[in-house]
């Protein structure tokens, strides 16, 4: 059976594979040294693989619209994409991931390979670091060593500590209202941000890709089902808005709260780091 590559998190990538001249030739990649550009919203996702690679467009229409997306299939295209950039003012990471991992090539790498794989790029992140993958921040501590490297002075990363998924549905040209606003209204909650209303729906005179996201607390791919209008969303399917907004400011505040999730029903929450350097500083605490 093949690995999953969300949940097998048991490879771990050789350091001397990992951080070989590749880091080199990706920097190189971004051209001769000159003056560099900064970027306001960066998105990379991985492009390898196909469920990211399909959300991705829905990523960056619904919550990063003035945002560049860009794909990516190997850490050294990466770690070029960053090195192109003098500054970043909000950097999205849509790749798989599990608590203070990150998944890619189909590979786990260490924590301090990731690390010096951003670092080397040169690139200093000024506002937020988004990682919109699973459940990264089941571990905050770990999470903000992996970022602590591209880190600017006052920024925060944040991720979630559910399984974030998503679904399309494509609805047809010519679509009737009446069947749009029943349609709409049996996800509501679901729909990301900037989905069309029933008016805008059934005036198409193409085909319309809607999607929808959630989160769960195991990986299940099945989607969220449909129900009557003003009921509340299914058991086990927690919309966006359902999420808790935990802000850890300190190490310690970070290792209590990777207490308080180490257990099987753990709160449904994104996570934000705003003191980077103070909760990388706990990674190898006992």
């Amino acid at each position: 059976m093949p690995d999953d590559p969300v949940t097998d998190t048991s490879k771990i990538l050789d350091t001397k594979t990992f951080l070989d001249d590749a880091i080199a030739s990706a920097v190189k990649a971004a051209g001769a040294p000159r003056a560099k550009p900064a970027i306001g919203t960066l998105i990379l996702y991985d492009a390898g693989e196909t469920a990211i690679a399909k959300a991705a467009g829905a990523i960056q229409s619904g919550f990063y619209s003035s945002g560049t997306l860009v794909g990516v299939r190997t850490w050294r295209e990466l770690t070029a994409a960053l090195a192109r950039y003098s500054s970043i003012s909000t950097l999205v990471l849509f790749f798989h991931s599990a608590g203070g991992q990150l998944i890619f090539e189909g590979e786990d790498p260490t924590a301090e390979d990731v690390r010096k794989r951003f670092a080397a790029s040169g690139v200093k992140v000024t506002g937020a670091i988004r990682f919109e993958g699973c459940n990264i921040m089941l571990n905050p501590v770990t999470t903000a060593y992996l970022v602590s490297g591209i880190a600017g002075a006052g920024a925060a990363v944040s991720g979630y500590t559910h399984f974030s998924l998503f679904n399309d549905i494509t609805v047809p040209p010519g679509f009737p209202r009446a069947q749009a606003q029943a349609l709409l209204a049996s996800y509501a909650g679901f729909w990301i941000p900037g989905t069309p209303g029933a008016d805008s729906v059934a005036a198409s005179r193409a085909a319309l890709k809607l999607w929808l996201r959630w989160f769960r607390d195991e990986y299940d791919e099945t989607p969220v089902p449909a129900r009557a209008a003003g009921a509340e969303p299914p058991r086990g399917f927690i919309p966006t808005s359902k999420l808790e907004e935990r802000t850890v400011t300190s190490g310690e505040d970070a290792l209590t709260l990777e207490k308080e999730l180490d257990v099987p029903v753990h709160p449904a929450a994104r996570v934000t780091v705003t003191d980077i350097a103070a909760v990388a500083a706990k990674h190898g605490s006992p």
